[in-house]
């Protein structure tokens, strides 16, 4: 998820990590060896940012970020997590991450996998509406296409999406097959560099044309190395 941080009193510090492949795999690794006290996890990449926040500072957290926590004084923060449909693929990419490192429930973000079918089924209401009442348009951004695709593998592959389906989702196979043909009919609004408002709200002209000619990737965003899968049976080994 996204965080928002605005600091009322005191100081944090946070240190942040881009989340590339190869940052991801090694965090996996570092997880999973159990050394957290031990090793400080910015000395195994190639860039660690500091931020230090103090009052009056806000701070905005893009999600899938690595990132460390400390608290030098007594502090006062208002904040908040939240998931967007821009991002989709970052998000799924901790769910993975989360699942590998057995991450305990009371740290996951609450009624991720409900959400992600709830997500499905406006994306299908509102390809729905427009299709056969003409409301809207079927414009989305190259990054809500790539990543509501990746969903739809999440949705159809996995047993912990399987066991936790909303009762308001009465038929989730329809769901994904008719989202899927929806979505080879989407436009791919390539050109949108205005993130002020969601996309699937905004009214366009008539006039605007949009391509769709451009190939949408559907490579998964996160898998797990050798190296990164081999974390406990190298650790045992030394």
């Amino acid at each position: 998820s996204s965080g928002i941080n605005a600091e009322y009193g005191g100081a944090k510090v946070f240190w942040l990590i881009p989340p590339t492949e190869q940052n991801l795999s090694k965090f996996v690794k570092w997880t999973l060896a159990g050394k957290q006290s031990d090793v400080f996890f910015g000395d195994l990449v190639d860039k660690c940012y500091r931020v230090n926040l103090t009052a009056g500072d806000t701070f905005y957290l893009p999600g899938g970020w690595i990132h460390g926590v400390y608290t030098p004084r007594k502090s006062l923060v208002f904040g908040g997590n939240f998931l967007h449909s821009y991002n989709i693929i970052g998000q799924l990419q901790v769910t993975a991450i989360e699942d590998i490192t057995k991450v305990e429930p009371r740290y996951l973000y609450p009624y991720f996998v409900e959400m992600a079918w709830f997500v499905a089924q406006k994306y299908h209401k509102y390809f729905k509406d427009v299709e056969v009442h003409g409301k809207g348009n079927s414009v989305l951004l190259e990054e809500e296409v790539e990543g509501l695709n990746l969903l739809l593998d999440r949705l159809e592959e996995s047993s912990t999406f399987h066991a936790n389906i909303p009762v308001q989702i009465t038929c989730p196979k329809s769901l994904i097959l008719e989202l899927r043909d929806l979505l080879l009919h989407a436009e791919i609004d390539s050109r949108c560099s205005d993130y002020s408002e969601p996309l699937i709200s905004r009214e366009r002209n008539e006039e605007e044309k949009f391509s769709c000619s451009r190939p949408v990737s559907t490579n998964r965003p996160f898998t797990i190395t050798p190296e990164a899968s081999d974390a406990s049976s190298d650790e045992e080994e030394e």
